[in-house]
């Protein structure tokens, strides 16, 4: 992608903060068994994940990143420098997290928490569920979140064209079916048992500018612009803010994101594993 367009710095900026209420649930499950001192964060971004993560268990001392954007990383160095007046310990890597040579150097069940926040699904998750048993301490934890392209409650015609346009135009090179969140743990049967999490609604008020914020910083819509002339690129843009004005005559908009998550534990044993029945409507 042209670096004009696609900046960790924009990216992140752009993004909406998790809210902790989910986190602070996982926390709960985890601390019955353990107290999380290790924690990697895989398809880490410019940091998002990290930071809540850091927020929700003050007992992490070393936190490990890894995504294949050397531009992400930086970033990600840059939003977590605070941090690095404490005994916290960083480790930043630039590579694929779902290659096992990425891990290559990693001591074996090392890790006691893994965290994938918005990225499992662009992931081979049964090269995903290898290295995280291979990665995670005897009973570690494995913890997956994501969200959907937000939906604006009660506004069908916003949310038909947005969904059209992706579909149609904005639709990434061999971009696959995301499917079921709940299918994406497959490839974890019996190494890894469910830990049942209450499930948790996202809803936020957007004005017409944080939307389109979180539309243009979308990958399949970055895919899409990168193909129109440069001169081309602030015109499109205008006239899609051009369109959906009519919708936020109000001023904002409450939007569904469609939050999921799903704890997982490593096992030594082949325990049940349940589908977890959180709705991604």
């Amino acid at each position: 992608m042209r670096s004009d367009i696609f900046i960790a710095k924009n990216y992140r900026s752009s993004r909406t903060e998790y809210p902790l209420s989910p986190f602070q649930e996982a926390r709960l499950k985890i601390e019955k068994s353990h107290v999380i001192s290790s924690v990697c964060d895989l398809g880490s971004g410019s940091g998002p994940s990290m930071e809540v993560i850091l927020k929700t268990f003050p007992s992490i001392q070393s936190a490990h990143l890894v995504d294949r954007d050397p531009k992400m990383i930086d970033e990600a160095k840059f939003v977590l420098a605070p941090y690095g007046n404490t005994p916290l310990s960083f480790a930043f890597q630039v590579g694929e997290a779902d290659n096992p040579e990425t891990f290559s150097h990693f001591k074996e069940e090392s890790i006691d928490l893994i965290t994938i926040g918005s990225a499992l699904h662009w992931m081979d998750r049964a090269q995903v569920a290898q290295i995280s048993k291979r990665l995670l301490r005897s009973d570690g934890f494995l913890f997956a979140f994501e969200y959907q392209f937000p939906k604006a409650l009660g506004h069908f015609e916003l949310n038909h064209w947005i969904k059209s346009e992706f579909n149609k135009n904005w639709k990434a090179p061999l971009q696959k079916p995301r499917g079921k969140f709940e299918d994406f743990f497959q490839p974890f049967l019996g190494d890894f048992k469910k830990i049942p999490l209450p499930k948790f609604k996202w809803i936020e008020a957007l004005n017409q500018e944080q939307f389109l914020n979180q539309l243009f910083s979308q990958s399949r819509y970055l895919q899409f612009e990168k193909n129109l002339p440069p001169d081309e690129v602030a015109l499109y843009r205008e006239e899609i803010s051009k369109k959906i004005e009519p919708f936020f005559s109000d001023s904002t908009l409450e939007f569904d994101f469609y939050f999921s998550s799903a704890l997982l534990q490593k096992t030594n044993s082949s325990g049940s594993f349940e589908k977890t029945q959180i709705s991604l409507g």
